[in-house]
């Protein structure tokens, strides 16, 4: 589906008043590192699209916050809220990689 075919006629329209009280909010940086994962799962990242990266940041973030029954971590301040395409990053994290309690956690 294209953004031609988005029927937006029950999106009601966004007044000033809505952005008068919109407020920006950055991501936090990201720390860079080096880190070995096994190729297919590598492969089955990439065959997803461009943002595989993003993709593994999402997969980990949604397993951390299930961990730790949704709590944040200190000084993040923001939700899963990245720019994706239809179908990829929340399709990739339903009920398999968002559970609230982890298959592979020692603790079960």
């Amino acid at each position: 589906m294209s953004d031609a075919d988005i029927d937006y006629s029950d999106i009601p329209k966004l007044g000033k008043s809505f952005w008068k009280a919109a407020k920006l909010t950055m991501p936090e940086p990201k720390d860079r590192l080096t880190i070995r994962i096994d190729h297919d799962v590598v492969e089955w990242l990439k065959k997803k699209g461009s943002g595989y990266q993003t993709r593994i940041n999402a997969i980990l973030r949604s397993y951390m916050n299930a961990q730790s029954d949704g709590a944040r971590t200190a000084g993040h301040s923001h939700t899963i809220e990245y720019p994706v395409a239809p179908g990829d990053v929340r399709s990739c994290l339903q009920p398999p990689l968002a559970p609230t309690r982890s298959p592979i956690s020692p603790t079960n």
